[in-house]
């Protein structure tokens, strides 16, 4: 017997260190590992003195500790300690399922030992074994008439469920669990049970993310009833992530504030209000002053350790190496101090990625090789991934493009190995990129492919399927397929509109469709209905990027592009206005991808068209700067393109009058039908016009469509203006130059025009 209680004392100290029991004896708590190399040697004292329960208990709590809590071995060790468990498993399965608990007749504990087989399944990932083994749990304790375990099995077959991919069934089988332990009154189950199910409801369609926010919402409210904190802080994490999921960031602020004030008075939580405060300026736009001196309060400087290296990351992601680079250098420090090697390869990394940004392209290389070796030595495949993708990055951007194709090789490798799916779409985005930087169209139109194909087979999400047609979308229209790209476009679309959350995913959507109209209008198809499409998408890609859920990049494309709407549809001073609006929202990116220079570039253009020469010229100049400050030679070369076009001059009717098309004949006063304008003045006059609207020189043909010679949307503007000077009797639309595309068509025209004029 007293081997017995001691057994059942050990289990308590376990979950007591785990917190599941708060120390309210004032007895020492014992670590994970202590308790483990403690079980280990009563084990041997219980065989001796033949106490089969002590044995079975004591094989339940090393399977529990070593199988369901590893976290205490950190990653190197707990894929050790997870083969340890299933290599004894076997014995430890028969001892506390077969000839111990059942023949003992303790089927509450043959129940708990069943329920365990759960958790060491569902950390070997076998869902079909889970089914069976969650049932039979569930049967079990429905004899004992426990009716929270019963709940905890019921979570073991969600769990199986999603194993299997099928989120859904998940859920709606977490939902039976939370309706148990509210019947029972099991506040912290059902706290758990609500964070776990808003996790899930986060990738499901439809509405399902703004349901997942609610829970997590209540979630919140259950654990702040709690005098200790500890069950707020986890509970906070997945609320923040749910509500900033569906775009809420204004109620996310406010839960984060309201927490903030609860943590700022316990000393226990100087780590999380420190992260808290972060978070909130983050949120608010803003960037936290005095970020050391927060730091500075913390005791433990391994908790230092981890917000240092955290906080670089995120620096770096927001575009602000600069704030970044002296925490990471702190944190790697620290981390090799504290021998924590994932923190050091990660900020390794994070080194690289700065100084990737510099374009000091083989000292990132250097840093990224270093943090690689620690990974293999870590045997970290995951991190690998992540570290040879950053080579590949680096790699390219030195122009090394064989040697980019050969770290994405081994990542993909990797990949393969572990079946990571989520690793291996990042694996062929980078691959598309690179083909890209090669101008290699087919091969980087055929890793998109793969990469659809890769999250289709896996059933991932739909985010991810939609961002895999984005590129496919994008590179057909690189390639002037518009029927491709106009289905791409609308199966993202309506993939996007599947999710309710997906908003900024169903603008990129509907910017797509935008592009595709646009460059059917400037390959002289569709005409006026081209412009008009293009302009109704623009308008339904802006009043999606006006809401507040909207990301930042998201609102300045809609804006971009719904300016080159408006040109297309010739209200030129509203595209200046929503040219230079779309420039002031890229300029709030922390990294910005051309968009600000394309911006500043159409308002040149624009600023031309409308006779704002000296602005145009500015606007050109500024273009040329910014490209010559990111190193971007083709930007480079097509704003000093268009700062040429603005400066050569504006031909006018007075500049050549011996070339002014002269009536053929006058109407008679009979009221006979006049003969028209000469036909060859006519057709000498367009194509005078047409040489001086186009950047290059170029021979007109007359068989030759205009949109084919170079036009674009502006220039084509430009030449309407001019045919309306010349030919003032022509009534020239907006839809001109589709309706006539070519010099002979548009001559014939005209001539038409002039007979019904009376000339």
């Amino acid at each position: 017997m007293d081997s017995e209680a001691e057994a059942f004392r050990i289990e308590v100290l376990a979950k007591q260190d785990d917190g599941e029991f708060g120390a309210t004896t004032g007895e020492a708590t014992l670590k994970a590992h202590d308790v483990d190399l403690f079980c280990e040697i009563e084990l041997s004292r219980f065989r001796a003195a033949d106490s089969l329960k002590a044995q079975g208990v004591l094989y339940y709590t090393l399977v529990e500790l070593n199988v369901t809590r590893p976290l205490h071995k950190m990653r190197s060790d707990s894929k050790y300690w997870c083969e340890e468990a299933i290599r004894f498993w076997p014995n430890a399965r028969a001892w506390v399922r077969v000839r111990l608990f059942n023949e003992l007749g303790e089927t509450f504990w043959q129940a708990r030992a069943v329920l365990m087989m759960v958790n060491v399944l569902h950390k070997f990932q076998e869902p079909e074994e889970m089914h069976k083994f969650a049932k039979e749990a569930f049967q079990l304790f429905g004899k004992v008439s426990d009716r929270k375990r019963q709940g905890m099995s019921l979570h073991g077959t969600s769990l199986a469920h999603l194993g299997e991919g099928n989120t859904a069934a998940a859920v709606e089988t977490a939902v039976q669990a939370l309706a148990i332990y509210r019947d029972i009154g099991d506040r912290r189950l059902e706290i758990a049970e609500l964070k776990t199910i808003a996790m899930w409801r986060m990738t499901l369609e439809g509405n399902q993310g703004r349901i997942a926010a609610r829970e997590a919402l209540e979630a919140l409210e259950l654990s702040r009833k709690y005098p200790e904190p500890n069950q707020e802080t986890i509970t906070l994490h997945v609320a923040l992530q749910a509500l900033l999921h569906i775009g809420e960031k204004k109620q996310a602020l406010k839960a984060a504030q309201i927490s903030l004030k609860r943590f700022e008075g316990d000393p226990r939580l100087q780590m999380e209000t420190t992260t808290l405060k972060v978070f909130v300026d983050e949120l608010q736009g803003k960037k936290t002053e005095n970020e050391t001196d927060l730091m500075e309060g913390l005791k433990s400087r391994k908790q230092k350790m981890h917000i240092m290296v955290d906080l670089a990351r995120s620096h770096v992601s927001h575009g602000r190496p600069d704030d970044a680079e002296p925490l990471a250098k702190e944190g790697l420090e620290m981390a090799r101090e504290f021998k924590k090697t994932l923190r050091e390869a990660q900020a390794l990394r994070i080194l690289a990625q700065i100084n990737l940004a510099r374009r000091n392209h083989f000292e990132a290389i250097s840093l990224a090789k270093k943090a690689k070796k620690i990974s293999e030595k870590d045997n970290d495949k995951e991190s690998l991934v992540t570290t040879w993708l950053l080579l590949a990055q680096c790699h390219a951007a030195a122009k090394n493009f064989d040697e980019a194709q050969i770290c994405c090789r081994e990542a993909h490798g990797i990949c393969e190995e572990t079946q990571n799916f989520q690793q291996e779409l990042e694996v062929w985005h980078q691959v598309v990129e690179l083909h890209m930087a090669t101008s290699h169209n087919d091969a980087a139109l055929q890793a998109a492919a793969k990469r659809l194909e890769v999250a289709q087979r896996n059933k991932a999400s739909i985010k991810d399927q939609v961002e895999s047609l984005d590129v496919i979308c994008s590179l057909f229209l690189m390639t002037k397929n518009i029927p491709e790209a106009e289905k791409s476009a609308a199966e993202m679309l309506r993939m996007a509109k599947l999710n309710e959350s997906l908003i900024d995913l169903e603008i990129a959507a509907l910017v797509q469709m935008v592009q595709v109209n646009i460059m059917r209008l400037s390959e002289g198809q569709g005409g006026s209905t081209s412009a008009g499409k293009a302009m109704q998408y623009a308008e339904q890609a802006w009043g999606l990027a006006s809401r507040d859920s909207a990301g930042p990049e998201y609102k300045s494309s809609a804006k971009y592009w719904q300016a080159e709407s408006l040109v297309a549809t010739g209200r030129l001073p509203q595209a200046l206005t929503a040219s230079r609006e779309a420039e002031a929202f890229f300029m709030q990116l922390p990294t910005d991808n051309g968009g600000r220079f394309r911006s500043i570039l159409l308002q040149a253009r624009l600023e031309k068209a409308l006779g704002r020469t000296a602005e145009a010229q500015q606007s050109a100049q500024r273009a040329i700067k910014m490209a010559e400050a990111a190193g971007h030679k083709a930007n480079e070369k097509m704003a000093r393109e268009e700062l040429v076009r603005i400066n050569r001059p504006q031909p006018t009717d007075e500049d050549d009058e011996d070339d002014v098309p002269r009536p053929a004949s006058v109407a008679a006063a009979t009221g006979q039908r006049s003969a028209g304008l000469d036909r060859d003045s006519v057709q000498s006059k367009l194509m005078q016009h047409v040489r001086n609207v186009l950047t290059e020189d170029e021979n007109v043909a007359t068989e030759t469509p205009l949109m084919e010679m170079g036009l674009d949307s502006l220039s084509a503007m430009d030449l309407q203006n001019l045919i309306a000077t010349s030919f003032p009797f022509s009534g020239a639309s907006n839809t001109i130059l589709f309706d006539y595309p070519t010099v002979r068509e548009l001559t014939e025209h005209l001539v038409e025009e002039s007979k019904l004029a009376g000339l």
